[in-house]
């Protein structure tokens, strides 16, 4: 049974620990993540994103203790340090320097000083909509980012979510159209949509060479963009308070059997379709917080982002719940299968509290909600976690 907007939030909350259980933890963490904000860039190596607010948190819900917290900011050298700007970015002028990271200090401080003046919750009314077509841009970060600002209520890594909308790399929408789709009838089933579209001879394309950003570089000039559009365009998106939820929970199923279907000779999770289920995860947080236009833009532009990921990445096919082989189980390793239920999770939240790995944390996290509030599903959200720190043991193990 599909829960409602309420019983969302309220079990994300009872996820947290309580205060009586890790009170020197959330110390820690409070104070480890006001230390980033001050010592670190939001960026580094030039492209890639910081992203240690999200493995604080996520390592604490999942149980870290204040040795191991400290440990993992202690181990991010790679980070770079904070660095300055003498540009002044005011409500007047704020949009001319947008995507431009040599400003994050500027964003910084405009943003700070905005959340001061409005308010927590008033600035996310009035923010989050100026920077709408941004917040799936950057590979999803900065939606992931708004999400962990909004759960614990943190006013500086919303500094940082507003920033990084601000100064993320948005995708440059293909110019080459699609011949006009036929013979497909709208529908309120994402599954439907996601079912035709990769069966789309004009989606079947051969996965490129080089890095991700040169795969997806090499299908500007192809009709590919252009033809998801289509297809997303085809999903009747039901954003009312009652019908929210039944929509998050259809995404989160197929996002999950696309995360866990075998991809590689070593059968490694693929790492960017791991932020479709994380940027699934901010979702349920975020989404309440907007009115209903706005729900239905981030929910397709959601769909779009994970669909041509998909086809970047490489189509195999996708193992969902009561469909033909899922009855095997989705990934459950002879090793594991003698343990309980009970002892499976466990076993695997210590798996995770023990991993390096910056996304891994992220990804069982949001399995371990999904199967929370949406159950079973023939054991998808628990296998897909189980196949995250089984298959990535440590950083820079997934597959690329």
């Amino acid at each position: 049974m599909t829960p409602s907007l309420s019983q969302l939030a309220t079990t994300l909350a009872e996820t947290h620990p309580t205060p009586s259980d890790q009170a020197p933890e959330q110390k820690v963490v409070q104070n480890l993540v006001n230390r980033d904000f001050h010592e670190h860039d939001m960026y580094w190596g030039g492209f890639r994103i910081n992203h240690m607010v999200h493995k604080l948190y996520s390592q604490w819900v999942l149980g870290a203790n204040a040795e191991r917290l400290r440990e993992l900011y202690e181990s991010s050298k790679y980070l770079e340090p904070a660095h300055t700007s003498n540009v002044a970015i005011t409500k007047d002028n704020w949009d001319q320097y947008l995507g431009e990271r040599s400003h994050v200090p500027a964003f910084l401080r405009f943003f700070d000083d905005q959340v001061t003046q409005l308010g927590f919750d008033p600035s996310i009314g009035v923010w989050v909509p100026k920077l709408f077509n941004r917040w799936l841009g950057s590979l999803t970060h900065p939606l992931i980012h708004l999400g962990y600002a909004v759960e614990f209520q943190d006013r500086t890594t919303l500094v940082e979510a507003f920033t990084m909308a601000a100064t993320s790399q948005i995708l440059t929408p293909s110019f080459t159209k699609a011949p006009e789709l036929t013979g497909f009838q709208p529908t309120t089933d994402p599954g439907q949509v996601l079912k035709a579209a990769v069966n789309d001879p004009l989606l079947k394309v051969t996965r490129g060479e080089g890095t991700f950003r040169a795969r997806l570089m090499d299908l500007e000039s192809s009709p590919v963009q252009d033809r998801i559009r289509q297809w997303v365009d085809q999903w009747d998106v039901q954003v009312s308070d009652d019908m929210l939820p039944t929509q998050l929970h259809q995404l989160a199923v197929l996002v999950s059997g696309i995360y866990i279907s075998p991809r590689s000779p070593e059968d490694r999770p693929d790492f960017f379709l791991a932020h479709a289920v994380t940027s699934l995860f901010a979702a349920h947080i975020v989404l309440p917080l907007l009115d209903h236009s706005h729900r239905k833009s981030l929910l397709r532009e959601w769909l779009e982002t994970t669909l041509l990921v998909y086809v970047v990445q490489g189509q195999v096919p996708i193992l969902l719940p009561g469909e033909e082989g899922s009855g095997k189980g989705f990934y459950l390793p002879e090793s594991y299968r003698k343990l309980t239920e009970t002892a499976l999770h466990e076993k695997i939240r210590r798996m995770t509290v023990d991993n390096n790995d910056d996304h891994a944390c992220k990804v069982v996290r949001a399995m371990f909600y999904f199967e929370k509030v949406y159950g079973k599903s023939q054991g998808l959200f628990l296998q897909a976690g189980l196949k995250t720190v089984d298959r990535v043991p440590g950083s820079e193990q997934w597959a690329f």
